[in-house]
């Protein structure tokens, strides 16, 4: 089972979606809930703050399928998630 939240930020596929921002997933996290992911004009530049809320990730189409190199897109996503991995894990190991 997993859950898709969004529209999480602005999207030009969907103009008329009213984006969330990252508050509903962080309080979605805060309930023993399937994992989640966030979806709508996720970026590699906003992907961090989604996995910081408490996302396990991203669905994402446009960013990657519309860049003029999909492959390095696709790559730093995979960067920018595996950092905010990397920071939400110290996070919690600071708080045990």
């Amino acid at each position: 089972n997993l859950l898709v939240f969004g529209t999480v930020f602005a999207t030009a596929p969907h103009p008329h979606a009213q984006p969330s921002g990252v508050d509903p997933l962080e309080e979605l996290s805060r309930h023993d809930v399937v994992p989640f992911l966030g979806i709508g004009g996720i970026t590699a530049g906003n992907v961090g703050s989604v996995v910081e809320a408490g996302a396990s990730g991203a669905a994402v189409i446009t960013a990657i399928t519309e860049s003029p190199d999909p492959l390095e897109a696709a790559r730093a996503f995979r960067r920018a998630i595996t950092d905010a991995w990397r920071r939400a894990r110290s996070v919690e190991g600071a708080l045990a």
